[in-house]
């Protein structure tokens, strides 16, 4: 620590660095969270697309079979074109394997080339030294030491103006310390304002960090929940697949059953079909003919009985009057039902109104000595035909005090 620099500031400072350490921690912990629940958001999404391709392949097997034979003779077609792959790639690699060869043979004659003109030039040097006369490299190095001297004085030029620099910068650093040492002398006054601000910054930063903290829980509440839920529709939806796959399993079943029956039941269906064809033929024939015999025996009059046509169009009219006179029979009868119900419920209800009215009499003439009289309605059909209700009135034991009223 310098002698410059205050301690309660360095101490402030230091709890803010750790306040900010510790937030960056936990928005980290909270991106890592956040990204661990977005893989398996994306894993969930790509099962569930999964599931749907296996739904549509499901479909399309059940929908259009032919599709599903073109996926079967598939791999047959890729092995194919993986063999043809293979031999393009083998005749590629071998126009590759001669490109390369060609390209060494190129360079090594370049190589070749240039060695000897390397040659040539060394001998040329060696020739001109023993004669005495100066090469042209010679005096390219003489042109390149003058180049490298003007740069050395170049650069001494530049270290001369950086070390003015230098000490242009230390002047500048004397002057920030004399500064600094007029600013360390303020009263404590200041100090202690200064030292309310940062108590007020470090409550803000405490604040901020626990609105950070409440967000960050709930972000990891809501997103829990919305994991859960993304389980549960993942779990429905495997119940779903799993449903649709055993309807698929039946439906295969039950398509094969119908292929089975629809082939044992084809042979016989086209040879019926054969002789109704043959038959109809052969009816065809015998209309004709019948057409001709009848055109020539018609009598031309709606009482004919020789002609097809005229016989026909009686049998129509002899049924729609037999249909209407059955129409008709069967309304009388209902009228009839309907008479003999209403005529049942109208004695119904007069033998209720007669019985009522002998009970009342039988119980204003029953005497207190005497056991409580039995009136019972019964229905009797004579041998005549006729039918009635009798009602028979039992008063006692004695046989005279039953009364007898037939209706």
């Amino acid at each position: 620590m310098s002698t410059y620099e205050d301690p309660t500031i360095a101490e402030l400072e230091a709890q803010m660095n750790s306040i900010h350490a510790e937030i960056d921690t936990k928005l980290s912990n909270c991106s890592k969270i956040i990204a661990k629940l977005d893989t398996r958001h994306n894993d969930d999404n790509q099962h569930h697309k999964k599931a749907d391709v296996l739904l549509a392949a499901h479909k399309v097997a059940i929908i259009a079979p032919h599709i599903v034979l073109a996926a079967e003779k598939l791999p047959e077609f890729e092995l194919k074109l993986k063999v043809a792959e293979y031999e393009l790639k083998r005749k590629t690699d071998e126009c590759t394997r001669l490109t390369a060869k060609h390209l060494d043979a190129c360079k090594s004659e370049i190589r070749t080339k240039k060695e000897k003109k390397q040659l040539t030039k060394t001998v040329e040097s060696l020739t001109a030294q023993l004669e005495g006369k100066v090469t042209p490299e010679e005096r390219n190095t003489k042109t390149e030491n003058e180049e490298l001297k003007q740069e050395l004085a170049k650069l001494r030029a530049q270290l001369e103006n950086k070390i003015e620099e230098c000490e242009m910068k230390d002047q500048v650093i004397v002057d920030l310390t004399e500064d600094f040492a007029a600013y360390q002398s303020v009263t404590s006054n200041t100090w202690a304002h200064r030292h309310d601000s940062c108590n007020e910054l470090n409550d803000a930063l405490e604040e901020q960090c626990a609105m950070l903290t409440a967000e960050r829980d709930t972000l990891q509440r809501n997103l829990q929940g919305d994991l859960n839920a993304v389980q549960g529709n993942y779990e429905i939806l495997s119940v779903k697949h799993d449903v649709l796959a055993m309807k698929r399993d039946e439906l295969i079943e039950e398509r094969d059953n119908l292929q089975n029956k629809f082939n044992v039941r084809r042979v016989p269906f086209l040879r019926h079909v054969d002789i109704s064809l043959h038959c109809q033929d052969a009816l065809k024939a015998h209309q004709k003919e019948l057409d001709r015999y009848s055109a020539s025996q018609c009598e031309g009059s709606s009482s004919c009985t020789a002609c097809p046509m005229h016989l026909k169009r009686a049998l129509r009219i002899s049924k729609a009057a037999e249909a209407q006179a059955l129409q008709l029979v069967d309304q009388v009868n209902h009228d009839r039902m309907v008479a003999w119900n209403q005529l049942h419920e109208h004695q119904t209800r007069v033998v209720q109104e007669h019985y009522a009215a002998v009970e009342s009499w039988v119980s204003a003439r029953q005497a207190p000595s005497v056991s409580p009289t039995l009136v019972s309605p019964t229905f009797r059909s004579g041998e005549d035909g006729e039918q009635g209700w009798k009602i028979t009135a039992t008063c006692g034991s004695s046989e005279d005090g039953s009364v007898d009223f037939v209706l």
